[in-house]
């Protein structure tokens, strides 16, 4: 048997088939160790040691955050490759895509060494024969002065790859973060933007991209992997690996997406203007028991719950005190509450701040006397006009001034 090759026989025809599985966006250190860890001794592990793996492939943000050497997590970062390495056959290859900065922080120094397998961590752009007949490109994420001719300044290749893994922004996946990137025009150096017109003019085979946390299918053959895990709230899609086989007699790729089941489930509920809730005090109470339960025992580990309260409502204030007391001290649940009735106070007083703005506007005149300014308010608010000279002797002087002052006469003509 070749090393790496998986050989079976169609006909007389030899095939031959690579297998290996891509992660991306593990981010350890965003989220609790044992957890993660926990997930990786479930989910990962027991897969590689089920199937005979050629290659794994983490495609960006390894890491969440800078850790420190004393960190738990940075011991969790170096385990959870010495688990993969232990269960992978000798000739299995492991590579890492650099990914975002900000967050892998340089951070793969300690790994140097630490494997006994050919093993690479992959900064810059780069392709190389993986094994026989398998050609790879490594797109990391890069800050670049001309990221808008990237093919024509950093796509340097010597082959057509059958694979391209990278980690970055495809617009068609990340619209709004694709425009962010492209309004910076004036920043000397900026990550590149991909299209998946480009990419797959590159190349007939898989695509395989980190960064964007939600499992995509942009083409038949073009994918983000999605993270691995859960951490916070908006993620709350399925997460998992990308599992693949490359056939090489015919330069196909068929691929299947693993779901990470004990990913901690994150839920999020929200309750209209119409919610029958709504209606009474004993609704309220009998459905936030019935949510509170669930987080307790239909394994929704966080729930988030937004509210709209009605204007409407009966009481809205006590129903809004309500639900800020009854979940402050469940850190699992996280309430957001909108009212109409809020609302509209809101409106009501922010046109009353502008109608007082505009009737005093005299007395936020920086330019306007503090004595004019006081006199000015008399007159509005009380209707009552006083002498300035009077508003000055009571600013500046002292009570005695103040009870002998006389208004002055006019004189004679």
């Amino acid at each position: 048997m070749t090393i790496g090759y998986i050989p079976f026989i169609r006909g007389e025809e030899i095939m031959k088939k690579y297998k290996g599985i891509f992660l991306a966006d593990i981010h350890i250190g965003d989220m609790p160790r044992d957890q993660l860890k926990h997930e990786f001794e479930e989910v990962v592990y027991p897969f590689i040691s089920r199937h005979d793996l050629d290659f794994v492939i983490f495609a960006g943000d390894y890491f969440g955050h800078k850790l420190y050497l004393n960190d738990e997590n940075t011991v969790l970062a170096s385990m959870i490759l010495q688990e993969i390495d232990a269960r992978l056959k000798p000739e299995a290859k492991i590579r890492m895509v650099y990914g975002t900065e900000s967050h892998e922080e340089n951070q793969y120094g300690p790994f140097k060494g630490m494997l006994d397998r050919d093993f690479k961590v992959i900064r810059t752009f780069d392709e190389e024969e993986l094994f026989p007949d398998l050609m790879v490109v490594y797109i990391p994420e890069e800050l670049l002065e001309d990221p808008e001719d990237y093919y024509d300044t950093q796509w340097k290749i010597t082959q057509r790859p059958d694979l391209i893994v990278g980690h970055g922004t495809i617009r068609e996946a990340m619209q709004k973060a694709a425009s962010a990137i492209e309004d910076k025009r004036n920043v000397k150096r900026r990550v590149p933007v991909f299209r998946t017109g480009d990419l797959r003019r590159q190349t007939d085979g898989l695509v395989v991209f980190g960064h964007y946390h939600v499992h995509t299918v942009l083409d038949p053959m073009m994918m983000y992997v999605g993270s691995f895990s859960r951490w916070k709230f908006g993620e709350e899609e399925a997460k998992g690996f990308l599992y693949a086989e490359y056939d090489v007699s015919d330069h196909t790729w068929t691929y299947e997406f693993m779901e990470n089941t004990y990913a901690p489930v994150y839920k999020t509920v929200g309750f209209g203007y119409q919610n029958t809730i709504f209606q009474s005090l004993d609704e309220l109470k009998k459905k936030m028991d019935h949510f509170e339960n669930l987080t307790k025992t239909a394994g929704m580990d966080h729930l988030k719950m937004e509210f709209n309260v009605p204007e409407t409502c009966e009481n809205p204030e006590y129903v809004m005190e309500y639900l800020r007391e009854r979940f402050k001290r469940n850190s699992n649940i996280k309430i957001n509450i909108t009212n109409g009735y809020i609302e509209k106070k809101r409106e009501e007083d922010q046109s009353a701040l502008a109608e007082d703005y505009e009737k005093y506007a005299p007395i936020f005149d920086p330019n306007t006397k503090m004595e004019d300014r006081v006199t000015y308010f008399i007159d509005v608010e009380y209707d009552k006009t006083i002498p300035r000279e009077l508003t000055a002797l009571y600013l500046y002087s002292n009570l005695q001034d103040i009870l002998n002052y006389k208004k002055k006469e006019p004189e004679s003509v």
